[in-house]
């Protein structure tokens, strides 16, 4: 897996119809893999996904803003500002995490990606 792959599948988490397999990584559902491992996000603006290959590697990648509403959101991350949008996805992107190894096994080897929000929630997770 390459930087640049790892670039892409922060990418392809933003399309409707993604590239399924990237860096020899297999997204393991045509649709949302929330579906897949019964996830069930606490917000309307998360979405996770995940690719993993056939020696047990898992990349956990999370969706950034897509939104001009998820903005002001996410602004608010860190503030006083009373907005509960972003810690509530920081739990979301934990449960979807936890949901993943309970599918794929505690011994998987994970990693995670992520673009602008989704790569603030991958390096709060991956910690």
């Amino acid at each position: 897996m390459t930087t640049f792959d790892y670039a892409r599948l922060a990418l392809e988490v933003y399309f409707d119809n993604p590239d399924l397999e990237v860096g020899g990584y297999t997204r393991p559902t045509d649709g949302t893999s929330d579906t897949l491992i019964g996830f069930t996000p606490i917000t309307t603006n998360f979405f996770g996904a995940y690719y993993k290959d056939t020696a047990g590697n898992v990349i956990i990648t999370y969706r950034g803003t897509d939104s001009l509403g998820e903005l002001l959101s996410n602004a608010s991350w860190g503030t006083d500002w009373p907005v509960n949008d972003p810690p509530l996805q920081v739990l979301d992107a934990y449960n979807f995490y936890l949901a993943v190894v309970a599918v794929e096994g505690s011994s998987a080897n994970v990693s995670f990606a992520g673009h602008s929000l989704g790569g603030g929630l991958a390096g709060t997770i991956a910690v």
